[in-house]
């Protein structure tokens, strides 16, 4: 069985429709061209959904502790783990796909990124670690006072 192929618009970031069992990749691209444009392409669904949520993800960031704090209490987190001498969680709600908000502590530093919701604990902390190696001196951003 060969797997069923869909159109991915890379401009939109979106799996705009499938490819028709009665016609080719080329044929459902030029039936979808005049509305989404050129930035279309035919491929495998999970390789579309791979692209969407790829797009979707994020850089380590440095946020502040008030922020992990907030991240911690808005909803149930998911993995919560202390473990390799920091503490990681994930956000329980999608950004897209699999894709949430993952929070790390390390060092009495806080960071965020998006990535995979099944990205375990250890590979969350070496992400972190790459950050923090490649600029230790980083500083977070002062909050914006409000006059």
């Amino acid at each position: 069985m060969t797997e069923h192929h869909v159109v991915y618009c890379s401009a939109t970031r979106n799996i705009i429709a499938y490819v028709r069992q009665d016609e080719t990749d080329a044929a459902a691209i030029a039936r979808l061209k005049p509305e989404y444009g050129t930035a279309l392409s035919a491929m495998p669904a999970r390789e579309a959904q791979d692209l969407y949520e790829t797009s979707f993800k994020t850089p380590v960031q440095e946020i502040t502790s008030k922020e992990f704090d907030y991240a911690l209490n808005v909803l149930p987190p998911v993995a919560w783990t202390h473990a390799r001498g920091a503490e990681s969680f994930k956000i329980s709600e999608r950004v897209a796909g699999c894709v949430t908000a993952i929070y790390v502590e390390m060092g009495r530093r806080y960071f965020r990124f998006h990535d995979d919701i099944r990205t375990p604990h250890d590979r969350c902390c070496d992400r972190v670690a790459a950050y923090i190696a490649a600029q230790p001196d980083a500083s977070v951003p002062a909050p914006e006072v409000k006059p």
